[in-house]
Protein backbone atom coordinates (compact mmCIF):
# COMPACT_ATOMS: atom_id res chain seq x y z
CA UNK A 1 0.00 0.00 0.00
CA UNK A 2 1.55 3.04 -1.42
CA UNK A 3 1.63 6.17 1.47
CA UNK A 4 -0.99 8.07 -0.45
CA UNK A 5 -3.42 5.35 -0.44
CA UNK A 6 -3.04 5.10 3.33
CA UNK A 7 -5.40 7.07 5.80
CA UNK A 8 -4.66 6.39 8.95
CA UNK A 9 -4.35 7.67 12.02
CA UNK A 10 -0.52 8.07 11.50
CA UNK A 11 -1.48 10.61 8.78
CA UNK A 12 -3.24 12.82 10.59
CA UNK A 13 -1.88 15.95 11.97
CA UNK A 14 -3.52 17.18 14.31
CA UNK A 15 -4.64 15.49 17.60
CA UNK A 16 -8.65 14.27 17.32
CA UNK A 17 -11.14 13.76 20.53
CA UNK A 18 -14.20 11.85 20.89
CA UNK A 19 -16.84 12.84 22.59
CA UNK A 20 -20.51 13.28 23.05
CA UNK A 21 -20.96 16.96 20.81
CA UNK A 22 -23.78 17.83 18.63
CA UNK A 23 -23.47 19.35 15.61
CA UNK A 24 -26.48 20.85 13.12
CA UNK A 25 -25.29 21.28 9.99
CA UNK A 26 -27.05 23.14 6.71
CA UNK A 27 -25.85 22.07 3.26
CA UNK A 28 -24.70 25.56 1.29
CA UNK A 29 -23.52 23.62 -2.06
CA UNK A 30 -22.46 20.62 -3.78
CA UNK A 31 -20.94 19.87 -7.02
CA UNK A 32 -23.82 20.01 -8.69
CA UNK A 33 -26.27 22.39 -7.49
CA UNK A 34 -26.46 25.06 -4.76
CA UNK A 35 -28.91 23.10 -1.64
CA UNK A 36 -30.29 25.62 0.94
CA UNK A 37 -32.24 23.32 3.55
CA UNK A 38 -33.22 23.07 7.20
CA UNK A 39 -30.42 22.82 9.74
CA UNK A 40 -29.68 18.58 10.00
CA UNK A 41 -28.69 17.54 13.65
CA UNK A 42 -25.73 14.95 14.21
CA UNK A 43 -23.04 13.28 16.26
CA UNK A 44 -19.77 14.23 16.31
CA UNK A 45 -17.57 10.58 16.09
CA UNK A 46 -14.09 12.88 16.55
CA UNK A 47 -13.09 16.81 15.93
CA UNK A 48 -9.60 18.25 15.74
CA UNK A 49 -8.71 21.87 14.91
CA UNK A 50 -8.59 21.07 11.76
CA UNK A 51 -12.13 19.54 10.68
CA UNK A 52 -14.61 17.03 12.40
CA UNK A 53 -16.30 13.63 11.42
CA UNK A 54 -19.79 12.87 12.31
CA UNK A 55 -22.60 10.50 11.33
CA UNK A 56 -24.95 12.22 8.31
CA UNK A 57 -28.43 10.73 7.85
CA UNK A 58 -27.54 11.00 3.88
CA UNK A 59 -25.41 10.71 1.70
CA UNK A 60 -23.19 14.19 0.98
CA UNK A 61 -21.12 14.55 -2.50
CA UNK A 62 -17.26 15.09 -1.41
CA UNK A 63 -16.57 18.45 -2.28
CA UNK A 64 -19.95 19.49 -0.64
CA UNK A 65 -20.10 22.78 1.41
CA UNK A 66 -21.34 22.87 4.64
CA UNK A 67 -22.23 25.30 7.68
CA UNK A 68 -22.28 24.09 10.62
CA UNK A 69 -22.78 24.63 14.80
CA UNK A 70 -21.05 22.69 16.57
CA UNK A 71 -21.80 22.30 20.30
CA UNK A 72 -18.62 21.78 22.19
CA UNK A 73 -19.39 21.17 26.28
CA UNK A 74 -18.63 23.70 28.50
CA UNK A 75 -19.01 26.36 25.73
CA UNK A 76 -21.85 28.87 26.22
CA UNK A 77 -22.75 29.47 22.81
CA UNK A 78 -22.41 27.00 19.21
CA UNK A 79 -18.97 27.24 17.06
CA UNK A 80 -19.43 28.30 13.78
CA UNK A 81 -17.80 26.87 11.28
CA UNK A 82 -17.60 26.23 7.13
CA UNK A 83 -16.15 23.05 5.80
CA UNK A 84 -16.04 20.71 3.01
CA UNK A 85 -16.86 17.09 2.51
CA UNK A 86 -13.65 15.39 1.85
CA UNK A 87 -14.59 12.03 2.60
CA UNK A 88 -18.21 9.63 3.19
CA UNK A 89 -18.39 5.70 3.96
CA UNK A 90 -21.54 4.53 4.09
CA UNK A 91 -22.49 2.67 7.45
CA UNK A 92 -25.64 0.06 7.76
CA UNK A 93 -28.27 3.57 8.62
CA UNK A 94 -25.86 6.33 8.17
CA UNK A 95 -22.68 8.06 6.47
CA UNK A 96 -19.44 8.83 8.03
CA UNK A 97 -18.41 12.17 7.12
CA UNK A 98 -15.11 13.87 7.29
CA UNK A 99 -15.67 17.53 6.93
CA UNK A 100 -12.29 20.03 6.63
CA UNK A 101 -13.12 23.58 8.73
CA UNK A 102 -12.34 26.33 5.76
CA UNK A 103 -13.04 28.59 8.15
CA UNK A 104 -13.39 28.97 11.70
CA UNK A 105 -12.92 31.90 13.98
CA UNK A 106 -9.65 31.26 15.76
CA UNK A 107 -11.27 32.03 19.35
CA UNK A 108 -13.20 29.01 18.49
CA UNK A 109 -10.67 27.06 17.01
CA UNK A 110 -8.80 27.54 20.52
CA UNK A 111 -12.35 26.22 21.99
CA UNK A 112 -11.75 23.02 20.03
CA UNK A 113 -8.36 22.86 20.99
CA UNK A 114 -8.97 23.27 24.40
CA UNK A 115 -11.78 20.57 24.44
CA UNK A 116 -9.19 18.48 22.71
CA UNK A 117 -6.29 18.75 25.43
CA UNK A 118 -9.06 18.04 28.47
CA UNK A 119 -9.92 15.37 26.98
CA UNK A 120 -6.41 13.87 25.90
CA UNK A 121 -5.15 15.05 29.59
CA UNK A 122 -7.99 12.56 31.28
CA UNK A 123 -7.17 10.16 29.00
CA UNK A 124 -3.73 10.22 30.26
CA UNK A 125 -4.56 10.49 33.49
CA UNK A 126 -6.85 7.57 33.18
CA UNK A 127 -4.54 5.07 31.72
CA UNK A 128 -1.83 6.33 34.20
CA UNK A 129 0.39 7.65 31.58
CA UNK A 130 0.34 4.12 29.60
CA UNK A 131 -1.05 5.42 26.63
Amino acid sequence: MSESEYSGMDRRKFLRANGYIKVAYTILSTEVEEVYQDQIDSIVNNISVSGIAFEAADELPVASLLKMDICLPLVEKPIQAFGKVIWQKKNDDTYNTGVAFFWIVEEDRQAIKKYIRTKTDKIYEETNGQL
